[in-house]
């Protein structure tokens, strides 16, 4: 769970970027994929795997995955694409 800490703590800075950028609407379009990734995540560690440990390495590994997507938009957003 520490790279997902570590990950959030970096985007609480540059969450305003979406908001400068007028990208609300990517801004939204981002918090349902990162939704359902997370609910697909916990779904298969529960469901295929039927272990605590490996629920909560999915659940990681999605938040990460869900999180630099947002860091590569966040970048593009903020360089004016």
């Amino acid at each position: 769970m520490v790279p997902n800490v570590a990950i959030l703590f970096m985007f609480q800075v540059v969450d305003a970027v979406f908001i400068i950028a007028n990208r609300m609407k990517a801004s939204f379009i981002w918090q349902v994929y990162s939704i359902t990734l997370t609910v697909i995540s916990l779904f298969i560690g529960c469901l295929l795997f039927k272990d605590i440990k490996m629920t909560l390495i999915s659940y990681v590994i999605a938040r990460c995955i869900a999180n630099l997507t947002r860091f590569y938009l966040t970048y593009n957003y903020s360089r004016g694409f």
